[in-house]
């Protein structure tokens, strides 16, 4: 069985946290994955969508081939957040459980998937 490592995962889920995101505004994340993903060897494309969308950031896209037989696994997430969302501030409490600080969305949802994926 694998072992998780917490602190890499906290590590990366706070990383993440502390870039604002709002939809539409996307840049910051996507360029925090590509440097992480470029470290791994594992380049990332940008489609054009953010022309079409007027947004700043397009999809990325990832492949990694793998040496086992089978069908391909396809990993999704997305890197906005809902208002308010602007210098997030995540907080670990003692208990494990991860919240904001109150002034603004944590955006957990999106975040996690990153850092799992």
């Amino acid at each position: 069985m694998m072992k998780l490592n917490e602190k890499r995962i906290l590590d990366t889920f706070f990383a993440i946290t502390a870039l604002d995101s709002p939809s539409y505004h996307e840049r910051k994340i996507a360029e925090y994955l590509k440097k992480v993903y470029a470290e791994l060897e594992i380049p990332l494309e940008e489609d054009s969508c953010a022309r079409i969308f007027g947004g700043d950031t397009g999809n990325l896209f990832g492949r990694l081939n793998g040496t086992l037989p089978g069908k391909p696994i396809l990993f999704s997430g997305h890197m906005d957040t809902v208002e308010p969302s602007c210098g997030k501030v995540p907080v670990l409490h003692t208990d494990g459980k991860i919240t904001s600080d109150g002034t603004t969305v944590l955006g957990a949802d999106d975040v996690s998937c990153l850092t799992a994926i």
